[in-house]
């Protein structure tokens, strides 16, 4: 059987660096992004709009946690460990699930 040898395989990250190179330096841009003052402006804005210092500090930490899951995405691409940015996914989905949470509990009291 001459087949033995035909199939092999490549780890993702080599076969297709060429295009993660360029998505992980996008991701971390994005990720750097995060942290300009135009952001900072708009979770400002957001405290003085609803009013809750707890939603306040929520926000702030899905902003850092955004900057580390685009950040660990790109590595991630580059290095076929998925781990830490599967982490960061989770953690980022869990700060915006109690994000939610607040904003229903604010349209169910009518403050908003």
């Amino acid at each position: 059987m001459g087949f033995a040898h035909d199939l092999y395989a490549i780890p993702y990250s080599e076969e297709y660096r060429q295009f993660l190179t360029k998505a992980a330096e996008l991701l971390r841009k994005a990720g750097d992004l995060t942290s300009t003052p135009r952001y900072k402006f708009v979770v400002s804005f957001i405290y003085v709009l609803v009013e809750f210092f707890d939603l306040f500090i929520y926000l702030f930490f899905a902003l850092c946690s955004l900057k580390r899951l685009l950040h660990s995405k790109a590595e991630a691409f580059l290095s076929n460990d998925y781990y830490d940015s599967d982490i960061a996914w989770m953690e980022l989905v869990s700060i915006l699930v109690i994000i939610i949470y607040f904003f229903n509990f604010i349209c169910d009291i009518g403050i908003v």
